[in-house]
């Protein structure tokens, strides 16, 4: 998977952050923190990679995986594609 797929993904969990409930405020800030520090590592031209940004990306889907199996679905995919192309 390439950047520009990885982006699309992006807009995914984009969308099902706007699913939530208004009650889950704090989870839908933590979640636009998320994506922010996502585009900001993928738009980088820096070749260091933000270990703090992988350990937020598995926080949030051991966190999520029970309540928003949806939104732990593209966590995941945005997890394996930062693999594949080495972040």
């Amino acid at each position: 998977m390439n950047k520009d797929e990885l982006h699309e993904s992006l807009e995914r969990l984009r969308a099902e952050i706007k699913k939530l409930d208004e009650d889950d405020e704090a989870i839908k800030r933590r979640m636009k923190r998320l994506v922010a520090d996502l585009e900001r590592q993928l738009d980088s031209e820096d070749s260091e990679h933000e270990p703090q940004l992988i350990e937020g990306l598995r926080s949030s889907i051991e966190h999520f995986e029970v309540e928003h199996p949806r939104l732990t679905a593209v966590l995941n995919r945005i997890m394996v594609s930062l693999s594949n192309i080495g972040i």
